[in-house]
């Protein structure tokens, strides 16, 4: 749609499988006896609700949680209010990803639509603050994706983020086939 970022090549799943918590569970199972991972990486994708899609991940975190003894990390949009922050950590997620992934304001309003429209990057920031006061020290992380911005955009970026205590992450931009 109009509103997919500018990087981003996935489309939206519209078939009618939807795995199950058992299914989710099967496979930690599967991952933690074959490469003895320690963190599970769940993502939300793109929804515009109060929650920022976390909500629908809650069963999935709190089966893990009880069945597997591996941190939770969950990539997510900022909800629009902070007590979906609190009740996040409530789950059992160890660490929360808010991807404003362009630091620069008119970059982040050109690539990334959506957030910039739905939620904007003032939200970002306040979600990621609040986030700070809630998760551990080093739990609250935030990607900028090198090579959409200036470089000196980028770092100013960085210094914005560690400034707050947000953990910085930088993925590479690579333009996967269809996407400029």
């Amino acid at each position: 749609t109009g509103d997919q970022c500018g990087f981003c090549s996935l489309q939206e799943y519209t078939g009618s499988m939807q795995p199950t918590v058992e299914d989710v569970l099967e496979a930690v199972g599967a991952a933690l006896e074959s490469d003895g991972i320690e963190v599970v990486y769940l993502s939300t994708g793109f929804a515009d609700r109060p929650d920022g899609g976390v909500a629908d991940l809650e069963p999935f975190i709190r089966g893990i949680k009880h069945r597997y003894n591996v941190l939770i990390a969950v990539d997510a949009l900022p909800p629009k209010h902070n007590r979906w922050i609190d009740r996040t950590y409530a789950m059992g997620v160890d660490a929360i990803s808010y991807n404003l992934e362009i630091f620069d304001s008119a970059g982040f309003d050109r690539i990334c639509p959506g957030p910039s429209k739905h939620i904007g990057r003032d939200r970002f920031f306040e979600a990621l603050d609040y986030a700070v006061s809630v998760f551990p020290a080093g739990a609250v992380i935030c990607h900028l994706m090198v090579g959409m911005e200036s470089l000196e955009s980028t770092r100013a970026g960085i210094d914005a983020l560690t400034e707050r205590g947000v953990t910085p992450v930088l993925p590479l931009f690579r333009p996967f086939r269809g996407v400029d």
